[in-house]
């Protein structure tokens, strides 16, 4: 391929030159600048440091003085819970249970002649005093006494007075009272019925 330069000969041997000036940048002011700008964040990163250095050291003492309390307070908790499960042991362990046989046996030994019985059953009662609920048991006994005896309530005093006076019986109960003391009609016949309580006492198992 052949190229032909048709350019003047002026123009042909002409160098163009261009030249390129940078701009002049002052360097020192940035270079100050950023040095003081990083010895703030030092200074800053220091002052935090040593502000937070205080709390934790602050923490631990607060945390140092809270602890033995804390171990008081939950060794505390930790012996009324034990307190009170052997109080609740101590105090089952000492209920006695009550040989119905016995019982009954004691019962049958103390109707007094002209008196027999109807019913016996156990009521459950729940009482609260001063705020404070407790559980009584009562053994209820019914009967009847024959219409034909003089004195009623004297037979019904002697069947109380038999079992008061019988160690056996008694030694479970803290009281026994007529409850009820009253003539009615069974059929053709007049009878009187009754019904006396029995109230245990909180040692013994029902």
């Amino acid at each position: 391929m052949i190229r032909i330069n048709l350019l003047p000969e002026e123009v042909k041997n002409k160098r163009i030159a261009r030249d390129f000036v940078l701009p002049k940048v002052k360097v020192l002011p940035f270079l100050i600048g950023f040095g003081i700008t990083l010895v703030a964040l030092q200074a800053f990163i220091f002052v935090l440091s040593g502000f937070l250095h205080i709390q934790i050291n602050k923490g631990n003492v607060v945390f140092k003085n809270i602890s033995p309390k804390f171990e008081e307070l939950k060794k505390f908790k930790n012996d009324t819970i034990s307190l009170s499960q052997k109080t609740a042991n101590i105090s089952e362990a000492s209920k006695r249970d009550i040989f119905w046989w016995q019982k009954l046996n004691n019962i049958s030994d103390a109707v007094p002649n002209g008196l027999w019985l109807t019913n016996l059953f156990i009521e459950k009662k729940n009482i609260t005093q001063d705020k404070q609920k407790t559980t009584n048991y009562e053994l209820i006994i019914d009967g009847n006494i024959s219409p034909f005896l003089a004195n009623h309530t004297e037979v019904l005093k002697n069947f109380i007075e038999n079992l008061k006076n019988n160690p056996d019986f008694i030694k479970d109960f803290t009281l026994i009272d007529i409850m009820n003391l009253q003539r009615t009609q069974a059929g053709d016949r007049e009878v009187v019925t009754f019904s006396i309580k029995c109230c245990f006492k909180e040692t013994i198992k029902i």
